[in-house]
């Protein structure tokens, strides 16, 4: 399947199918890219899909560290692997304590702004977290992180911020929602550049899909070659969201 053709289908999708094909092509892209031994970030962990596959595809040698500030969905974390390390804190750019809003009933939606009138049906439950910058994690300061996927329901751009030492050394390929001018201006000003999931630049519109990838634009080629799916992944991650997610 070629760019073309993911795109025309990518638009017949209903939302349920085109989220469940965005996280998919995410798996393909960091399971192309990463290799045993090395070491990721993974921001917002939620129950540990990702975090659990980004363990397995870096092996026994590699590290994944996994944020997520939520208590309850941090308990259910503690038995996923031995070589992820995990961290009971939001990410962002300053150290603070701050509230994290989790809507009932949608406890993935849980965020550090105060989300509460975008959802005025639900009942929320407020939980004092600590946010830290990953910059000033002195155990990753060792570590080259060559991946980074940043879910954080709305909090994107202060993850980025506190993590641009650890941006500008290491050059991680990094996977992200929630683009916007804000978040665009930042990536190029670290001389970063953003391509959709289908590995198009992306310009000022809104992207295919919620995830993009933010690769170092001086060898922004070599990097999407090796981590961008391919026409066969395209296909198969079709036919895996059209088996899976049935409308």
């Amino acid at each position: 399947m070629n760019v073309a053709e993911a795109e025309e289908r990518i638009g017949a999708l209903s939302h349920r199918q085109r989220h469940f094909l965005c996280e998919k092509l995410t798996e393909i892209s960091y399971s192309r890219y990463l290799r045993e031994g090395d070491s990721a970030i993974d921001c917002g962990a939620n129950i540990g899909h990702h975090t659990r596959l980004l363990s397995k595809v870096v092996g026994p040698g590699g590290r994944v560290h996994a944020f997520e500030p939520n208590p309850t969905l941090f308990k259910g974390l503690l038995a996923l692997g031995a070589n992820i390390r995990l961290w009971p804190f939001a990410a962002g750019d300053e150290l603070q304590i701050c509230r994290l809003h989790i809507p009932e009933g949608l406890i993935g939606w849980a965020s550090l702004e105060d989300i509460r009138t975008l959802l005025p049906d639900r009942t929320f439950r407020l939980v004092t977290t600590a946010q830290v910058r990953i910059d000033d994690l002195v155990e990753l300061q060792g570590e080259t992180i060559r991946f980074v996927k940043i879910d954080v329901e709305r909090s994107e751009l202060r993850v980025l911020r506190g993590m641009q030492a650890l941006l500008q050394k290491d050059g991680p390929v990094v996977i992200f929602e929630g683009l916007n001018p804000a978040i665009r201006e930042f990536l190029a000003g670290i001389g970063y550049e953003i391509r959709d999931l289908l590995g198009r630049p992306v310009g000022g519109g809104r992207p295919i899909m919620a995830n993009v990838v933010a690769v170092p634009a001086k060898n922004a080629d070599a990097l999407l070659g090796l981590a961008m799916p391919q026409a066969r992944d395209l296909g198969e991650a079709f036919d895996v969201t059209m088996a899976t997610v049935k409308e």
